[in-house]
């Protein structure tokens, strides 16, 4: 029996078992046919599945915790700041006069 993506996101967490987990995993891994679309599709490589697993594994791990100790999980991150384009210090103007002195010398 295949799980589906949909199956799994309809179960609740304490439903998605270790095994669940793996045999999806293991699916993933084979190349699959959809009959519905007629597509086939590539196998995850490990490095896509390892990426799957990774934020999967910080969910759980936050689903594991008393309710009391997860208040609000960005609370106290702020936005990176982000990098300003260095100013010029001429008009454009002014630089095609020097670029025509240049040129001229």
């Amino acid at each position: 029996m295949s799980i589906s993506a949909c199956h799994l996101r309809a179960l609740r967490p304490e439903k998605i078992t270790h095994e669940v987990v793996l045999k999806r995993l293991a699916e993933l891994s084979k190349e699959r046919f959809y009959v519905n679309t007629g597509r086939t599709l590539r196998a995850l490589r490990r490095k896509a599945q390892n990426n799957i697993m990774i934020p999967r594994r910080a969910v759980f791990e936050m689903i594991r915790k008393p309710v009391r100790r997860i208040v609000n999980a960005t609370e106290g991150i702020d936005n990176q700041k982000t990098q300003k384009p260095n100013p010029n210090p001429f008009a454009p103007d002014e630089v095609e006069v020097f670029l025509c002195e240049m040129i001229l010398e």
